[in-house]
């Protein structure tokens, strides 16, 4: 006959496997990520986005604000030009998102400015530029927007939208990585 001490060790044991398969299962999820440069997708990534996105967002508006008065930046025309109908949320989050995959990434050396702020530019003219096609023709937009698979990644959504778009002769303006690097570069002084 089993003891009630016999089955509360038991159960005990199993309850500590578990913590440790779960832990282990955690660190494997968190290192690929990493690994794949996606490490806004880990557990203190998810956590950093959504409790900073919104103060970067305010100090985004009131940057933006003092932009628009002609106050600010060297390249605050251009920063303005860009940026003057964002959703300032969704620009704090992806600036967050896009340096915490750019500073994850394990390849051991340290990132230049150019390579952190080109792609926060670079996600941020993603997001204008989908909003933009959407504004254009909603209908096109759904669409195309139906076409994709719960999978499919952000890129080949954009390109698939640009082509389809471009098809029906509404042709977004590439911003090219200068003004990339320039609204990146604001961005990321918001950030910080």
């Amino acid at each position: 006959m089993t003891s009630d001490f016999d089955l509360i060790s038991r159960q005990l044991r199993r309850e500590i496997e578990q913590g440790d398969i779960a832990q282990s299962r955690l660190k494997t999820k968190t290192r690929a990520a990493e690994d794949k440069s996606y490490a806004s997708s880990t557990i203190y990534g998810q956590q950093m986005v959504k409790s900073a996105f919104s103060l970067i967002a305010k100090q985004l508006a009131i940057n933006l604000k003092t932009l628009g008065r002609g106050q600010g930046a060297v390249d605050g025309a251009t920063v303005f030009k860009h940026l003057k109908d964002a959703d300032l949320e969704v620009t704090g989050a992806l600036t967050a998102k896009v340096l915490l995959d750019v500073l994850g990434k394990k390849d051991h050396h340290v990132p230049s400015q150019l390579q952190i702020t080109v792609p926060i530019g670079s996600a941020i003219e993603t997001e204008q530029k989908l909003c933009w096609y959407l504004s254009q023709d909603k209908d096109l937009f759904k669409r195309t927007e139906q076409s994709f698979h719960s999978s499919t990644g952000t890129r080949q959504k954009a390109t698939v939208f640009r082509l389809k778009f471009n098809e029906a002769g509404l042709v977004w303006k590439p911003w090219g990585s200068t003004v990339q690097h320039k609204v990146g570069s604001w961005a990321l002084r918001a950030l910080i």
